[in-house]
């Protein structure tokens, strides 16, 4: 299981900036995606496994004062915003008027484009 992100455990972000407030939630699907990315590295190197899946967070961090700073991408998913990062990673999200929802993390190979169009980025349950 992933470690928890320094700071603690939670997964809502708040941030103040020039008065400036919204919340970054990762949905239960990203949370699993962060895990599977850290089990990953993990047997090979703990400590490069825990400091990249923190270094995720950390990029996903400046949303919640630029929440326009992904590009939008209607075409895989009404609403969704696409982040990359780190050269390997893609972060979906969306825009809403208290938060920035995360709903997935992916990684390497994968075809985040198909895996959009197929499934949108549903996931029923509430986000941590």
């Amino acid at each position: 299981m992933l470690p928890p992100p320094q700071g603690g455990r939670e997964s809502a972000l708040r941030l103040s900036l020039f008065g400036y407030r919204s919340s970054l939630l990762y949905r239960h699907l990203a949370l699993a995606d962060l895990d599977a990315i850290y089990a990953y590295i993990e047997p090979d190197n703990p400590h490069r496994a825990a400091s990249f899946v923190q270094d995720i967070r950390d990029r996903c961090r400046p949303l919640c004062v630029h929440p326009q700073l992904g590009r939008a991408r209607d075409d895989l998913s009404s609403g969704i915003r696409i982040l990359p990062m780190l050269g390997r990673v893609v972060v979906p999200y969306r825009i809403t008027p208290t938060a920035i929802l995360v709903t997935r993390v992916f990684h390497w190979g994968q075809d985040y484009e198909a895996i959009l169009r197929r499934n949108g980025d549903v996931d029923d349950r509430t986000p941590e």
